[in-house]
């Protein structure tokens, strides 16, 4: 993969992760807990639609095993990288 879709995928795990560290961390904060909820909703959709789907579809990286790494990323957000190969691929 190129340069940009690297950094979008380093900026998109960062986003992901940093959400869900902040959601956990502001529990005793409702409203905070809340608002950093739906921005890790947002980024494991944006992953989904980005990194997970173009490394299974093996244009994430050249390398087979990047791509596939790439494509486990849906297990990460909750998903199953398995099953969306199988529905998807076949």
């Amino acid at each position: 993969g190129s340069v940009e879709i690297w950094i979008k995928a380093v900026m998109l795990l960062t986003g992901f992760w940093f959400s869900l560290v902040q959601m956990y961390l502001n529990n005793d904060n409702f409203m905070m807990a809340t608002v950093w909820s739906i921005t890790m909703g947002f980024f494991a959709a944006m992953i989904g639609v980005n990194i997970q789907h173009d490394g299974n579809h093996g244009a994430f990286a050249q390398s087979k095993f990047i791509n596939k790494c790439a494509g486990w990323t849906m297990d990460m957000i909750g998903a199953s990288a398995f099953t969306w190969e199988f529905q998807h691929m076949l």
